[in-house]
């Protein structure tokens, strides 16, 4: 017997009872996310037009994710779950991609708090780098990870810009802020609810002290 936690986001919890965590038990062996899921529409029913189609399937603008990765490339239903503590469904947000077969890219600004951040031991640091470096990796081997690289503290930032029509540079970030900039991350998905998806179970943020921040990368043609 294998048990699996759920985790139901906000918009559909009105269909699981308000609740965001529901247990379920799956007595198939070996395990998969569509055993997981019938196990689920045992107790909460509603839930499930939400999440499939009427032939069965994840719709096209819902995240199933099986711990930290996502079952639209690792099998969709069939994707193994032994092992598995927690599966995570995101709702479509964004409304999906302009045209079937247009990707988008989008850019992933990972702020922090340094005081935070620099609170941690280097041991800590490096195994959360790690953390988020294998989790790239397997966006990076399906195409969807372009790029991306940690930035150092904003104590070695140098900031340029024109004051009374005299190029000027001062040490430090543009501006004091709570959160700093501390890397980034070039996604090309479907769409913004896969880039959303990606963030909210990228290690960064599971840890704590950290936000990212998802902006599409305007696309310029060929000059004219």
């Amino acid at each position: 017997m294998t048990r699996v936690v759920f985790l139901i986001p906000t918009p559909l919890r009105s269909y699981a009872d308000g609740r965001s965590r529901i247990e379920v038990e799956v007595g198939k062996e070996p395990p998969a996310l569509g055993d997981a899921l019938e196990a689920l529409w045992d107790v909460a029913p509603g839930v499930r037009d939400r999440v499939l189609t009427e032939q069965g399937e994840v719709r096209p603008h819902v995240n199933v994710f099986v711990g930290t990765e996502s079952c639209r490339w690792t099998g969709g239903l069939a994707t193994p779950i032994a092992g598995v503590a927690e599966i995570a469904i995101f709702p479509a947000i964004s409304g999906g991609r302009a045209s079937e077969g247009d990707d988008m890219r989008y850019m992933l600004l990972m702020y922090r708090d340094e005081t935070v951040w620099e609170a941690r031991s280097e041991e800590e640091r490096g195994a959360i780098r790690q953390q988020a470096i294998d989790f790239s990796e397997g966006f990076r081997e399906r195409g969807v990870f372009q790029g991306g690289s940690p930035l150092l503290p904003t104590s070695t930032a140098t900031t340029v810009r024109l004051s009374k029509g005299k190029i000027a540079t001062t040490d430090g970030p543009f501006a004091e802020t709570k959160e700093q900039l501390g890397g980034y991350t070039i996604l090309e998905t479907g769409n913004l609810d896969e880039a959303l998806a990606f963030a909210a179970r990228h290690p960064l943020v599971l840890v704590g002290g950290h936000s990212i921040e998802i902006r599409p990368i305007r696309e310029l043609g060929p000059p004219r």
